[in-house]
């Protein structure tokens, strides 16, 4: 792995992890749920919703994990490579059957396709025996 690929994946970890860690914690432990985007009208919804923030926490704390010890890690980087290409095709998806979001959307798609490439191709790979 050159120096550019290893600068670029962890830089890509750090802040997948930091993200996704940061905002789900966030709104596990918001006073209340939602904005005015995503409103949890029940219970049941505002359980369901900080259920989801909790996945998002758990899914940075180990994409931050990653980074410190990617060899060991390599199949949970691959793993984190497959949830974000299917980020990608949800929000693919949601763009053809709901319409196109405003603000930031394609540089969300962009960040979110290249760091599924990445994570998918430069996770390191144990070294055989005898190979340089």
């Amino acid at each position: 792995m050159t120096r550019f690929n290893r600068v670029t994946l962890y830089s890509l970890l750090g802040l997948l992890g930091a993200d996704l860690l940061v905002s789900g914690l966030f709104g596990v432990f918001a006073p209340g749920t939602g904005d005015t985007r995503l409103v949890a009208q029940s219970v049941e919804a505002r359980n369901q919703l900080r259920a989801f923030y909790g996945m998002m926490a758990a899914l940075g704390a180990v994409a931050l994990r990653s980074c410190f010890d990617p060899v060991r890690f390599r199949h949970v980087i691959g793993a984190l490579g497959v949830v974000m290409a299917l980020v990608v095709v949800a929000r693919t998806y949601s763009l053809i059957a709901d319409g196109r979001p405003g603000g930031m959307f394609f540089l969300y798609l962009a960040v979110e396709a290249l760091m599924s490439v990445i994570f998918l191709t430069w996770a390191p790979r144990l070294s055989r025996p005898g190979a340089p």
